[in-house]
């Protein structure tokens, strides 16, 4: 059986997971880092490999200086960034109707489920459904409950099959999986061999369920900018059909005169008038006519072609395309800001280490366990918001601050660079541990939608 600290900690995952809660991280080295020797297999969710509802503050006392402004920067893990979209931002677009939509919802979770059979792993929420999936079938066959048990009052009661199934899954007491040598291996390759692991990898699970973003407080760089840009470039050339809604009289006779002088040009050629020459003459009168003309009026070859436009030319005059641009679409907007992050003790440079690896990490793709799945997860999602810090009339500041009163947020964000300079001070300088006291880092997100009406009257774009 689990010892009492296991015990323990098993009820406080499972009082994060119901809850919801985002745990915020004291600013003091992870005891799991600390843990070298730890299988990895049996911990996935750890260091900044993956989300653990960290909320990061540089500097420590920054959330409570008065009156301060900063950016609370909040990575979503992909599909809890859809969810978020709408919800809690207020986005009113494709995006945010993708993560309200359960049609969307269950194809997506299919599809992921069927391409990790075929494909591999891409992302850990896959890998939580396996684990379900596999527990609820090792408890069903040890308490032997049937398909159809369902059916069946008895099994309902105190001491019923179902009862049984679900005590075991909810305590975790997974010692009769194990017997007799008996293994369980994951989709992913992962073989479990005792009960204690299997807690291990369940309790990892239950972690990321319950921390599904990590948030960041960062100072407000030196410069920082933000723009509009919207595309105008679909032009419509009305040309003379804009005199029919200017002048429909004047309009009528132009395109009287107009289609007269075609139409007599078209009764020349009709008339076959050049074959009647040629067939009189015997040979092609017309085209040595034709040749001739050329030759004498385009004897170098570098003559222009006559056309309508050419012969107004001649006169001084120009069509008039009366051209009107039209709206196309709005440009996804871009944000770019750096941050300068000097690390005054061990512990400051404990956490902008793992700000630089939370950003690394979740700019990229997710993938299977060994890299080698057939398939990528998305990377995370970002939202930026400049943030206040409000106070009363005695000077406190308002618990967890509020949003920027003059400064805009982003809309859901990728993360599409990020560039780290390690020799800010151009020279390269490290403390006696190794650790690099002064670091700066470049950002670049870009916004997965573009705005709207819609979004700019219900929040805050």
């Amino acid at each position: 059986m689990a010892g009492a600290d296991t015990a323990a900690r098993r009820q406080k995952t499972r009082q994060l997971s119901s809850s919801g809660a985002v745990p915020t991280a004291p600013l003091v080295p992870p005891v799991g880092e600390q843990d070298e020797g730890r299988n990895q297999a049996t911990n996935p969710v750890r260091g900044s490999s993956r989300l653990l509802g960290n909320t990061i503050a540089y500097p420590e006392q920054l959330p409570s200086v008065p009156f301060a402004s900063y950016f609370k920067i909040t990575r979503y893990e992909y599909n809890a960034g859809l969810a978020a979209a709408r919800n809690e931002h207020g986005q009113q677009d494709a995006l945010g109707a993708m993560g309200q939509s359960g049609m969307v919802r269950g194809m997506r979770e299919g599809v992921s489920d069927m391409t990790q059979r075929l494909y591999g792993y891409t992302n850990q929420e896959s890998r939580n459904r396996d684990i379900d999936a596999r527990i609820k079938g090792a408890a069903e066959a040890q308490t032997g409950e049937g398909m159809f048990d369902w059916m069946n009052p008895a099994s309902y009661g105190e001491n019923g099959r179902w009862a049984q199934k679900e005590s075991i899954i909810e305590n975790q007491n997974y010692e009769g999986f194990f017997t007799d040598g008996q293994t369980m291996t994951l989709q992913d390759g992962t073989v479990i061999t005792n009960a204690e692991q299997l807690r291990d990898i369940k309790d990892a699970s239950q972690r990321h369920i319950a921390a599904k973003k990590s948030v960041f407080f960062l100072p407000m760089p030196n410069e920082y900018s933000y723009s509009y840009n919207s595309d105008w470039s679909n032009e419509f050339k009305l040309g003379t059909m804009a005199r029919v809604m200017d002048d429909g009289l004047a309009a009528a006779g132009q395109m009287l005169v107009t289609g007269a002088a075609g139409a007599v040009g078209s009764l020349v050629n009709a008339a076959g008038v050049p074959a009647a020459i040629n067939d009189a003459a015997d040979f092609d009168v017309s085209g040595i006519i034709g040749d001739t003309l050329s030759g004498a009026t385009d004897s170098l070859g570098n003559n222009s072609t006559l056309t309508k436009t050419n012969v107004l030319g001649l006169a001084g005059l120009a069509p008039n395309d009366n051209a009107v641009m039209m709206f196309s679409k709005m440009q996804m907007r871009s944000f770019d800001v750096t941050f300068e992050l000097f690390a005054r003790n061990p512990t400051e440079s404990h956490w902008v280490n793992e700000l630089i690896n939370n950003f690394k990490t979740g700019m990229h793709p997710t993938a299977s366990a060994k890299g080698t799945g057939g398939l990528l997860g998305f990377p995370d999602l970002w939202i930026l918001e400049p943030w206040f810090n409000a106070c009363d009339a005695e000077g406190n500041v308002q618990a967890g601050g509020v949003r920027h009163p003059q400064m805009p947020k982003s809309k859901m964000c990728a993360l599409t660079s990020m560039q780290v300079n390690a020799t800010p001070a151009n020279q390269f300088v490290t403390t006696y541990s190794g650790k690099l006291p002064l670091q700066t880092i470049t950002l670049s997100f870009k916004e997965t939608t573009a705005l709207t009406q819609s979004d700019l009257k219900v929040g805050h774009f």
